[in-house]
């Protein structure tokens, strides 16, 4: 590992890359979904301090948009949301 990688960096590098293979896109409800899906596949593989909470965290922003209401991602650090607003993209 690189000087300056942490491996919670690493999983969620992968994490983004595989969702975004699996929506197409990034900003959306679905790739949110996806990036949820393949972080938790990355924390099962090889559990880290923090990883179940961070789940959860996703878990509440996924809640909170489906009820239409956008979150606001400077809260919450998920590649691919990083940088959005809540009027960038809408509920699909």
């Amino acid at each position: 590992m690189g000087w300056g990688c942490h491996p919670d960096t690493l999983k969620m590098a992968s994490a983004h890359h595989r969702a975004k293979n699996i929506t197409g896109e990034v900003g959306t409800l679905e790739y949110l979904r996806a990036y949820r899906d393949e972080y938790r596949k990355e924390v099962t593989k090889n559990p880290m301090r923090g990883g179940v909470e961070y789940i959860a965290s996703i878990d509440a922003a996924i809640q909170q948009w489906e009820a239409g209401d956008r979150p606001d991602f400077s809260e919450i650090s998920i590649p691919g949301m990083i940088g959005t607003r809540p009027s960038d993209k809408h509920i699909h």
